[in-house]
């Protein structure tokens, strides 16, 4: 419990880190927590992510879910968003019951075009694009007005036409 030592978050790191590299799930993600925030080590949000993964890999739910977040929102150039890897890691989280990963994997299953949930129709050519139908691919592909995009239907300029934004064409 530390009772008459003074707290030191790089101590902290020291120990994590020699617990983590013997394959500690519970280790890799604390440690990935410190380089997140940078307690005790330098912020770098790239080898947290290294150390998340690590622990997801073995089955951590909370490593699974700050992976997820992490390609959710993405960070940087070194780690882009992937909604693809983000949905991969919220749902291992969730299937083991975190909380927070189901309230996530929400957000990661809304269709781009109308944003309704439990969209499960992927684009064709690049699966980061979601829809709850046919109806909402066809639209978004040509640009059709509404939409969480904006147009006639979502209060906004039309939206971009999907099929000129799709890294695949």
């Amino acid at each position: 419990r530390g009772k008459g030592v003074r707290q030191s978050d790089t101590l902290a790191a020291k120990w994590l880190r020699k617990a983590a590299e013997q394959g500690q799930p519970s280790a890799q993600y604390l440690l990935g927590m410190l380089y997140d925030r940078g307690l005790g080590v330098p912020r770098d949000l790239f080898e947290s992510t290294t150390w998340f993964r690590a622990a997801a890999k073995q089955g951590h739910a909370d490593g699974c879910f700050k992976l997820g977040e992490i390609f959710r929102k993405g960070s940087g150039p070194r780690i882009p968003v992937s909604t693809l890897i983000a949905r991969k890691y919220l749902r291992r989280a969730a299937d083991k019951g975190h909380p927070e990963a189901i309230e996530s994997m929400k957000d990661v299953c809304r269709c781009t075009f109308c944003g309704s949930g439990g969209a499960m129709r992927l684009c064709g050519w690049y699966w980061e694009a979601r829809y709850c139908g046919p109806e909402c691919q066809r639209k978004h592909w040509n640009g059709v007005g509404g939409g969480v995009g904006g147009g006639s239907g979502g209060g906004g300029a039309a939206p971009e036409k999907h099929k000129h934004t799709c890294p695949q064409t």
